[in-house]
């Protein structure tokens, strides 16, 4: 279950977010609980952690892939040019 927490978090808070359209619109009270549940489930989302990746079994070996769409560092880039 915890592994699934943010996600959860997020979408409870989008679910409350959308209940929110069935108050009456363009009222104070309609712009200040969407307004409300929104900041919420940012900080929700923002606050609960990353699931860990479990420990590899001994032997096993994980490759790390880069997330980041930016070229690799040039002290990893191939010196043959």
């Amino acid at each position: 279950m915890t592994r699934y927490a943010k996600a959860l978090v997020a979408v409870l808070g989008a679910a409350a977010t959308a209940a929110a359209g069935t108050l009456p619109p363009d009222t104070t009270a309609w712009k200040v609980i969407t307004a409300v549940l929104a900041i919420a489930t940012a900080t929700g989302v923002w606050g609960v952690p990353n699931a860990t990746l479990p420990k590899p079994l001994p032997g096993e070996h994980r490759r790390v892939e880069r997330a980041s769409a930016l070229p690799p560092p040039r002290s990893e880039q191939p010196k043959d040019r």
